[in-house]
């Protein structure tokens, strides 16, 4: 039996699915009974992490179909709220990834349980990918974090 933890914060709900509890291989066909069984609640996917790799953590976002889904500021913030719930250490300055963006987390000092979160956007020109030039602008996209992401309930899984 598998516990999940589902999330809702900005109008968004996740499931969290934390591979450091479990082994369970996250097919198409779980994902989708997953997000299916969800006691009778919609939920716009499940958050898959923290993949914790040499001195990086990582997090992937599946749409309920299975497919992998964008990067969006919504799920960073449930999967953030998640990792300081569960006591993940989380530092003052930190930097996830999601499908190899970046996301620069700052704890807020202002705010209770506020966070600042800076997504940092890639820009390249065509004459940069015409010419396989590797040089980037980043462009940050900065979100303030400072409400009401909350753990709304748990998924019990029968493998």
């Amino acid at each position: 039996m598998i516990e999940l933890v589902k999330y809702r914060g900005f109008g968004s709900e996740y499931i969290i699915y934390d591979p450091n509890k479990y082994q369970l291989e996250l097919t198409p066909e779980r994902i989708k009974k997953i997000s299916y069984i969800n006691c009778g609640g919609y939920v716009d996917g499940i958050i898959y992490g923290p993949i914790i790799t040499e001195n990086k953590m990582e997090f992937i976002i599946f749409n309920i179909d299975g497919t992998k889904a964008k990067l969006n500021a919504n799920a960073a913030r449930i999967f953030i709220k998640y990792l300081l719930d569960t006591g993940y250490e989380v530092e003052e300055e930190i930097t996830l990834l999601c499908l190899n963006r970046e996301i620069d987390i700052v704890k807020l000092e202002d705010y209770m349980d506020g966070l600042k979160l800076s997504i940092r956007r890639t820009k390249v020109s065509r004459s940069e990918v015409m010419s396989m030039d590797n040089s980037q602008d980043s462009i940050p996209d900065t979100i303030y974090m400072a409400g009401p992401v909350k753990q709304v309930g748990s998924i019990y899984y029968y493998n």
